[in-house]
């Protein structure tokens, strides 16, 4: 029964994580949605093959 408890305590700063990571994606995308040079470059980035929103929004948001 205790690690049960154990998985469990673990489990939720992983949730938190989870979820702050969601909110600064969301963020990211909603600021590339606002900025039309930002929202011009997301747009070539993501039409080259093999390329899609991971990989500019996680550029974006090291700039």
């Amino acid at each position: 029964m205790e690690k049960l408890n154990r998985a469990a305590d673990r489990k939720k700063p992983i949730e938190a994580l989870e979820k702050q990571i969601t909110d600064v994606e969301k963020g990211i995308k909603g600021l590339i949605k606002e900025d039309d040079s930002l929202k011009h470059l997301f747009s070539l980035v993501t039409s080259v093959d093999g390329v899609g929103e991971v990989a500019p929004t996680a550029w974006f948001s090291a700039r």
